[in-house]
Parts: C-alpha cells; structure tokens; sequence
C-alpha cells in the first residue's frame, strides 16, 4: 500500500526506486527485490500486464510511473509516504548517485566519449586533405567538449520511454530539499570546472607565441603548414650497383620537377629535402622543412626493367596516405612519373586546373638512351661545382641533345650548366654561349618555368637588370611557389634600388621554403649588402646549420663578422669554410681578414690561392695589388693592377655601366698612375646608386689620386650607405686619411678609434 500511495501522490510521473525502496523500509531502504515483488502484486491486483501496461509502467530502469490515476483521495494513504528524503544527510549521497544511474547519465558519457573520440581519428585525417589548417582541428574538440556536459544534461533532463521523448527534471516541488541542494550545488561546480576548461582550451586556440630568434637564426612562422606542401626524398637504390645511383637520384629529382610544374602544388627545393640527417623522423621533417607531407621510395633496376615503389605520408601523424609499386620498362618510365603525381594529387584531394592536366599528359622523350645521358648530367651538377665537374655535365646534356632532338630538359640542363660555368670564368664567350642554349630551351619548351630563372640569373649577373626582372616574373607566373624565382627577383630588385619590395620577396622566399638553406642566405645577403651585418648575422648562422658541408655559409658567417668588427671570429669561420675544400671565395675572404688584420704575407697567399681557383676574377688581381702594395714589392703590385684592369675591360662589352666594374676600374687606373682614365670612370658612376661598396672604393681611388677630401666625402656616404666604421679604423688601404681632422672627427662622432 505504501507504494501505491507513493505512485498515485504522484500520477503520470516516474517515481523513483530509490524513493519507493525507502517507503517500503520507512527508515530503511529495502533490497531491490522486495520492491520487484510488490510491484509484481500491485499488476496482479490490478489486473495489469507488465509486457503491456496500463496502469504500473517500469521506466527504462529509473522507477515507476501509475497512469490512468485522476486521484488517490480513496487510498488510505495517511501515515505512509510521509518520509521526506532530507531526513537522513548519509542518504543524500546514495540518491543522487543512484538517481545519474537510474537516468542512464553514465551511459550517455560513456556513449559520448566513444562517438567523439571516432569522430576525432576520422577528422585527423580528413581535415588535412581538405586543406583546413591546424586550427580547425583544435576548434572541432572544442565544439565536442562544450558538447559533452550539454549531452549529460539532456540525459538529466529528459528521458526517451514508450511515451517518446519527455521532459522530467528532478527539480520539481515534490523533490526532497536536500536532494535539491546536492544536485545544483554538484551542477555548478560542475560549470565552474567545465568554463575553466573552454577557458583554457580558447586560449591556446587564440594564443600567438611571440616569435623568437635561436641561436640558428631561424624564424619560425607562426602559420599554418599547407595542405598542399610536400618535400620529396631521395629514393633509395634498391639492389642495385653504386654505378646505378644516378639513375635513382634522377628519378627522385624529375619526380620532383613534375610536382614542382603543378601551381597547385608546394615543393620544397631538393637542396631541402635531401639534405636531411638520416635518422630523421616524419616529424623532424615537418619542424625543419615546414611541410604537410612526404613522398618517399625506392628504384630497383634490372636490365631494361624497373621497380618503383612509392608512398605519401601526413607528417602531422605519420600516416601512410597512399602507396603504391610500379614495374615498368625503360621506355616508359617517364610515364611513371606523370602517373606518381597524379596519383598524389588525387590522394590530398587537389584539383588540377586544365594547364596542370595538360601538362601530366605531355608527350615526353622516347630515346631511353638519352633519357639516361641526361640524368648522368643532373648527377654531374650535383656534386660540388668545379670547371671540371661542368665540363662533365656539359658532355652529358650535348649527348642527350645528340640523341633524341628537341629534348628541352636536356637543354635546359646545359644552360644551368653554362650559366654555373659563367660564374666562375666571368667570360664573354661562355655568357653568349649559356644565353643560346637558354633561349634554345625557350623554343622547344615555354612553359619551363626553370629556364626563366636561369635566364633572369644570366642577365642578373650580367647586369642586365631589366630583362633580368622580367624572366624572373615570367617564372613566377608559371610557379607561383617557386623560392628560386622569388629569390631571384628580389635580388634584382635590390639592385635595381627598391630595397622594400626586394625585402619582401626575400622574406617570401624564407617564408614559403624555411628549411632551405639558400633562401636564409639569400634574406641574409640582402641585410649584408644593405650595410645591416648584424641582422645578417643570424640567418647566415642558420644556413651553416642547415648545410654545414656547404662553404658558401661559413664563408658569408666570416663576412658579416668581418663586417661588424669581428675579426678573430670572422678568420674560424671562413677556416671552417677551407676545412671542407678549396674555395676561391672562401680564399679571398680569409685573405681580406688577414689584410685587414695587418698580416699583409698571410693575405698575399690567400689571394694567390684564390686566383688559382678563378684566374679570370678581376678583383682577386685587384686584391692582391693591395697586399703585395702594403709589402713594398711594388713591381708585383702594378703587375696584379695591371691584369686586374685588363680583365675588367673586357667585362665591359657586357655590362658598360656597371658602377662596380667602373669603380673597380678607376682604382686600378689610379694606382697605375692612369689618372686620366681613373677620373672618366669615377665621373660615369651614377652618385644615386646608394651602394656603400661604391662609395668606399671611390674613397679608395680618389685617395690613390691624391684628392683626399673628396676621398673623404665618399667615405663619409659610404658610411651614410651602411659600412662599417670599425672596418675604416682599421683599413689599411686608407691610412694615408687617418692623420687627416675630418677623418678623426668622422671616426669619433661613431665613438670608433683609429687602429
């Protein structure tokens, strides 16, 4: 009776077995089964079927619910459920408890949890095929964590039975106070808890790390990696002999040259990517290469047949995205290639726009052996650059040509090949003959975005500056992400004077490839050439780290030290550059410390040296004059000028008004006692060229000529431009000035000391 009474005071809502087991007990709570048994006799009373019930419904395990009561004013029901739940604080605890379970809301957090954390794996690796950035990901748990206590609410609130869906609040008027108590003071602990955590959890959303310089010199960007950004390995050559290695390096690298041509790709350069250590992890590769992810393999060569085995990995989570083997014959491996870069984009779900398309399905080469000349020649290329080696390189892209006409990678091998060879001779024949073999690539193939770089180096170097920017944005038309063309273009436009978009371009580069060590090297050049050494210093730092085997870093390390003053420094890292090989660069910068350090035999040497390596450098002559000057053995010295300024006129037929080259020249006429021909150079330099090189070899030539006050006005814009006054204190090439009050008061107004 008890329990009926409980029931009917309470018709058409769930009453539940806590409270019916503690009216049945009074003051205590009866075993379950009791209350079962008293159920089963109110239905046999009743009349009532407990498969189907009219009158005593069971609620999903929670209590009871009696329909078809208007009132129980007939019920002696005085006495019997007058036990208020508050009366004993120990049972508070065991309701509430059993009340989460009776309304199954630990199954819904059970539940939750489960569907979420699926959710979570799918989206991990979905998300980052679709190009949403990283931040998407850490918003999406968010959303699922403010979720959760919504979910556990709702299972609080309201209760799914045979009657459908319902609201149910334990919080009504009939609710024991206590029990009320304990589950709002539980609630809002509960959001006080949960708020903190959202709290904490947008915070790391919205947080911007203040970005830090290491010791490196690194910049590490705060955006996101691309979606569409890949750095692809050197395959392994797989079973094959040493001899073969080229062949798999080749593949590796036109396989990259594929994805490269795709604007909707981003491929690091190989220089990047194949410079890594080799115990290096997926996720390594992700902080150092900045990329989203990784396409590796192996080549195995038998005869005419080839196995290529590739896969794609997320370096986010080291999943393997795609894999595949390919067996093919000679004659068809190009065809691999194009097949492998589909098959890419179509893993990250890229769409190609119709020139991509167009040129995947290209009609390639067909000779197999010129296609094998050819990457003789790119294997030639990688190795440390020398005339011998591009002599080398040069047989094997001539002998492609030879074998298969109209094979424009082959040419545009050989104008990389001359355009390098031009670097080191300086030579009017071998410029003419890189320009032909450019512009013969230009005919056979005009969407080669390559061959616009090379060009627009050639004429960079040339001095042709227009043209050179022209090419430059001809290649980035072409690609975009190209860090070679941005590099390029805006070392042009720093020449060109517009130091503020040449920055940017610079900045792209180190932005768009941050782990290749040319463009850290190439934003450091800018800040040394712009008279700013001290923020060279550290990008120059991160290219020795990125490419420690590589002189060029230590060497341009030696140059911004030796800029700043720091001489001592400057000489071990241009030592380091001379450990790892014979350098002319390298030569002559260590011999410009020792000159500057006074230690005239020591930079002698190394100028000799230098001019060894690169006897057609009019400046290593020039150079050396100036050491063998400062010893007295000036039959020597005139010698030095004097093939110094022949080489320099023939340079001219080039680059006529180069103010470097007519600088260059005035200084060696002067010192040869050739005034005239000194002063016509000097009168032809365009003074609004800010170049702080100018200025200071102006101040040196002039000096030679005898005319030291406007010596010591060039110097005083050389200054104004950028240079070092530490260097001018102790330059021995100006010493014939450091007597002079001008000159003094020059030094002592930047609190600098003559030396």
């Amino acid at each position: 009776m008890s329990v009926l009474c409980l029931l009917a005071s309470r018709p058409g809502e769930v009453v539940s077995r806590f409270e019916l087991q503690r009216a049945l007990g009074k003051s205590e709570q009866v075993p379950a089964k009791t209350l079962a048994g008293c159920i089963d006799e109110l239905r046999e009373a009743l009349g009532d079927d407990a498969d189907n019930a009219r009158y005593i419904e069971a609620v999903s395990e929670r209590g009871y619910r009696l329909n078809g009561i208007a009132e129980s004013g007939n019920l002696p029901c005085e006495g019997l459920v007058d036990h208020p739940l508050e009366s004993g604080d120990r049972e508070l605890i065991p309701s509430f408890w059993q009340e989460l379970q009776q309304r199954r809301v630990f199954r819904a957090a059970v539940a939750y949890v489960i569907i979420a954390w699926a959710l979570l794996q799918v989206i991990d690796i979905v998300f980052p095929l679709l190009g949403i950035p990283d931040w998407g990901m850490t918003l999406t748990f968010l959303v699922m964590l403010i979720g959760f206590p919504l979910v556990l609410l709702f299972a609080w609130t309201f209760q799914w039975d045979a009657g459908g869906l319902r609201y149910d609040s334990p919080f009504k008027e009939h609710g024991p106070p206590g029990f009320r108590r304990l589950s709002f003071g539980v609630g809002m602990l509960a959001t006080a808890l949960f708020s903190l955590l959202v709290w904490q959890s947008w915070e790391q959303i919205i947080r911007v790390d203040p970005v830090s310089e290491t010791q490196s010199g690194s910049v590490d960007s705060a955006e996101d990696i691309p979606g569409n950004s890949i750095a692809v390995l050197r395959f392994a050559n797989i079973g094959g002999v040493e001899e073969d290695e080229y062949f798999s390096d080749g593949l590796s690298e036109e396989l990259l040259n594929v994805l490269a041509r795709l604007r909707e790709m981003k491929v690091v350069s190989r220089s990047s990517s194949w410079s890594l250590p080799k115990d290096i992890d997926v996720a390594g590769i992700r902080e150092r290469l900045r990329v989203g992810y990784v396409l590796e393999g192996s080549v195995r060569r038998s005869g005419d047949v080839v196995r290529i085995t590739a896969q794609l990995i997320n370096t986010r989570n080291g999943y393997h995205l795609w894999s595949d083997t390919f067996d093919r014959k000679l004659e068809d491996i190009l065809k691999v290639q194009d097949e492998v870069a589909r098959q890419i984009t179509e893993a990250l779900q890229i769409l190609l726009s119709e020139r991509s398309r167009s040129y995947l399905n290209k009609s390639r080469i067909t000779n197999v052996d010129a296609y094998d000349a050819y990457l003789q020649g790119l294997a030639a290329l990688r190795k440390p650059l020398e005339p011998g080696v591009l002599a080398e390189a040069e047989q094997f892209f001539l002998r492609a040509n030879e074998l298969e006409s109209g094979f424009a990678a082959a040419w545009a091998g050989l104008c990389k090949t001359r355009l390098q060879r031009y670097g080191f001779s300086r030579s009017v024949n071998d410029f003419e003959q890189a320009e032909s073999a450019c512009n013969r690539t230009l005919t056979l193939d005009e969407t080669s975005p390559g061959v616009f770089e090379a060009l627009g180096e050639l004429y960079m170097k040339s001095g042709q500056l227009d043209k050179a920017e022209r090419n430059y944005r001809s290649a980035l038309v072409l690609a975009p992400n190209s860090a070679e063309a941005l590099m390029g273009l805006g070392n042009t436009l720093m020449r060109l004077g517009k130091g503020d978009e040449a920055e940017a371009y610079l900045q792209q580069a180190v932005a768009l490839d941050a782990g290749y060590w040319k463009t850290q090297n190439a934003l450091g050049s800018f800040y040394f050439t712009q008279g700013q050494a001290e923020q060279a210093l550290p990008y120059f730092r991160r290219v020795t780290l990125l490419a420690p085997e590589y002189v060029i870093g230590h060497n341009n390390l030696g140059a911004a030290n030796m800029l700043t003053g720091n001489f001592d420094q400057a000489v071990r890292a241009f030592e380091a550059a001379l450990a790892l090989g014979p350098d002319r660069n390298a030569y002559s910068n260590a011999a410009t410390a020792q000159f500057f350090l006074r230690h005239f035999e020591e930079a002698a040497e190394l100028y000799q040296r230098a001019i060894a390596l690169a006897p057609e450098d009019y400046m290593l002559w020039g150079n050396l004059g100036d050491a063998l000057g400062q010893l007295g053995r000036n039959r020597e010295a005139r010698e030095a000028y004097a093939k110094a300024a022949e080489l320099a006129e023939g340079l001219r037929d080039i680059d006529a008004d180069d103010p470097n080259l007519r600088v260059s020249l005035a200084r060696y006429y002067a010192r040869l006692g050739r005034t005239d021909e000194a002063r016509q150079n000097l009168a032809a330099i365009d003074q609004t060229v800010a170049d702080m090189y100018v200025y200071y070899d102006m101040s040196v030539a002039l000096l030679a000529l005898g005319d030291g006050q406007a010596s010591l006005a060039a110097l005083g814009k050389a200054l104004e431009a950028g240079y070092e006054t530490s260097l001018v204190g102790q330059d021995p090439g100006l010493d014939a000035l450091k007597t002079d009050p001008g000159f003094i008061a020059l030094l002592e107004s930047s609190g600098e000391q003559i030396k």
